[in-house]
């Protein structure tokens, strides 16, 4: 994933959701461009994984600019419906949720660095009063 902003030079037509498509494409460095529409769906889902099977995909300037994206493009109505029904039906015996869409506060700058100290294996610093 392109995370510095850079600006597509080999474009590609992506099927971004059942209704629309969006020109998208890699940067220079052959990284994949996500169209502005769709950050926060791949920053959820990016994160969820991270977390969730500890992938160590992505580093903590990374998650940050995820969190960014999340902050930007809260989950849609598709994207919180999907996630609820994930939830009630448990579809194949998945019994799971994304934590990113059913609690967008997660993204909050007070609740991501805490889970992101606790992700990193880093201890919060508490003032003392």
């Amino acid at each position: 994933f392109d995370f510095d902003g850079d600006s597509v030079v080999s474009e590609a037509l992506a099927e971004v959701d059942r209704m629309s498509r969006r020109f998208t494409g890699v940067d220079a460095q052959g990284q994949w461009v996500m169209p502005l529409m769709s950050r926060g769906d791949i920053a959820r889902c990016v994160m969820y994984m991270e977390l969730m099977y500890e992938l160590k995909y992505v580093n903590e300037a990374e998650m940050r600019k995820l969190q960014e994206w999340m902050k930007e493009d809260a989950p849609s109505a598709y994207e919180t419906a999907f996630g609820l029904w994930i939830r009630q039906t448990q579809p194949f015996g998945m019994n799971i949720q994304n934590p990113f869409v059913s609690n967008p506060e997660l993204a909050t700058d007070e609740l991501f660095k805490k889970l992101l100290n606790s992700y990193l294996g880093k201890e919060e610093i508490v003032d003392p009063v």
